[in-house]
């Protein structure tokens, strides 16, 4: 008897083993493939050089100049004016102007680290452009900038030349810096673009405010010799968008605007969505308008801090901090996406189709496969760098700067549940109307967009689907928001009746019944 108890025991422990064995070795290979997507053995060596080295000589008196212009900034008086300088290209000296930039203080704090502005003189180009900024790598957070437009190259966006170099600056090693190309005609020719504006909207009244701004082009005096017309159509195309009088497909170039907000949704760089960020290129071919991106500053402070869930479409929809910069552009988000006078149907599906192509994570590993000899040689020079130093919202500490790709699968994780999500978010209730019948109030709780296909009264199904009728969700937490569709029907089959509606997020199509308790009356 004992025998067989022992037994039984013993193949009880063989079974229980056999599960615990498989459970973790399940777990052990799910954690090492979520591992190699994340890392696909990237060698970081320290105490490398830049390929790279800029000189440049900046005469004595011209430099005292950018002294004072550096003195009156930390004084809160920003007027940077350009100087003459040379640019040493082996035994030849090019004429430059040269300039100190940046908003915020990271750009003009520390003598040693300096940004500045350049132009080159002539024809003369330096690594293919004629204007671009210099700056510490940690002012866009070392190699996530990188990251940024060799994805808007891989999307088919423009992108700028973005590169890490050694600045000597008169005969002074500065150290690691960022190479940023700047608006203008070189930035087209690099994307193989036709000659056309480019412009940007003003933040001199208000870096955040969408109706105090207004649209101007860069180089304007240039513009408005070469082609006036042109450029002033460009201006006023943007303008009417922002007035809400015309539809986003009327103005952008659709796929390249919903891809470059599904892709900055993607990297999590929100800070490139902003009205003051993003750029924006009107090409004369096409008559439309593309988005340039410009200073991604990735930094996953908003993933640690529960925004990771948001999607640019859904920003509007669920109140955020202040403390959280996101919220101050709460009016640009809800013009792209949630206002209901201007709501484009076209531009939405169009960046609900790119997020689904663009989060998945095997285009992620196609990236990073692609980009993966050069990120590991940026990466090196960032390691090598003793200035670069964890980014803790714009202030940097004392840890040591460490790149992560598995933020940007988990973001994709985010977004695809969001966007893949089935459960139905459509109230409807019937409220009575001035004639003593009955009509329909729906209200959208969910995150993404409805479309009313059509309604079953009575066995009579009302189609609306040409109607175009779409439900946007709530503006925000406090207020419901509600569609009325008229009926002018009994109570009785109000509350019998059955809604059905489509999510412009997944194309699944769905059901729901009306509630039986009248809200309101008009």
């Amino acid at each position: 008897m004992k025998s067989n108890r022992f037994a039984v025991a013993m193949f009880a422990i063989f079974i229980i083993g056999v599960l615990v064995e498989y459970k973790f070795s399940i777990v052990h290979n799910l954690r090492q493939s979520f591992s190699n997507h994340q890392n696909t053995n990237l060698v970081v060596r320290k105490n490398i050089q830049p390929n790279d080295t800029l000189k440049l000589v900046i005469p004595e008196k011209q430099f005292q100049r950018l002294m004072r212009h550096q003195k009156s900034a930390l004084q809160g008086r920003k007027d940077f004016k350009y100087v003459d300088a040379f640019w040493i290209n082996g035994k030849d000296s090019i004429a430059i102007k040269i300039r100190l930039k940046g908003d915020r203080s990271i750009h003009f704090e520390d003598s040693l680290k300096l940004s500045f502005r350049i132009k080159v003189s002539g024809a003369e180009k330096i690594y293919g452009v004629r204007k671009f900024s210099l700056h510490h790598p940690g002012a866009r957070n070392y190699v996530y900038e990188w990251i940024f437009h060799k994805a808007l190259k891989k999307a088919g966006l423009i992108h700028l030349k973005y590169k890490f170099l050694s600045l000597n600056v008169n005969g002074k090693n500065l150290g690691l810096y960022a190479f940023e190309e700047h608006f203008e005609q070189s930035l087209l020719e690099n994307n193989n673009l036709p000659k056309g504006p480019i412009l940007r909207f003003n933040e001199d009244y208000s870096w955040f405010n969408l109706y105090t701004t207004y649209v101007e082009p860069y180089q304007t005096d240039y513009w408005f010799e070469e082609d006036s017309a042109l450029t002033q159509q460009a201006i006023y195309n943007i303008e009417q968008w922002r007035r809400g009088e015309v539809k986003t497909s009327s103005v952008f170039d659709v796929k390249k605007l919903a891809t470059y907000f599904a892709l900055t949704d993607v990297l999590w760089m929100h800070h490139a969505q902003s009205w003051k960020s993003i750029r924006f290129y009107y090409n004369p071919i096409s008559k439309m308008i593309e988005p340039i991106g410009y200073d991604g500053h990735h930094n996953d402070f908003f993933i640690k801090n529960k925004l990771a869930i948001q999607l640019s479409s859904t920003l509007p929809l669920r109140e955020v901090d202040r403390k959280y910069w996101t919220e101050y552009y709460r009016d640009w988000y809800i013009l792209l996406f949630n206002r209901k006078k201007s709501f484009d149907p076209t531009f939405y599906a169009t960046y609900v189709q790119q997020l689904r192509r663009l989060a998945n994570p095997l285009w992620l590993d196609e990236f990073f496969e692609e980009i993966k000899q050069e990120l590991q040689y940026n990466l090196s020079l960032i390691a090598s760098d003793e200035n670069s130093n964890e980014d803790l919202m714009f202030n940097y500490g004392k840890e040591k700067f460490k790149f992560s790709k598995a933020i940007f699968y988990e973001r994709s994780k985010e977004i695809l549940k969001i966007v893949n999500d089935t459960a139905t978010s459509i109230h409807a209730y019937p409220v009575k109307n001035k004639g003593g019948f009955f009509d329909l109030e729906l209200e959208n709780t969910g995150l993404m967009v409805v479309k009313i296909d059509s309604i079953l009264l009575d066995n009579e199904r009302i189609d609306l689907a040409k109607k175009n009728c779409y439900l946007l969700p709530h503006q925000n937490n406090f207020l419901p928001q509600f569609d009325t569709i008229s009926l002018n029907s009994s109570i009785e089959k109000i509350i019998n009746s059955k809604i059905h509606f489509t999510s412009l997020s997944n194309d699944k199509s769905c059901v729901t019944l009306v509630n039986r308790w009248i809200r309101k009356s008009k």
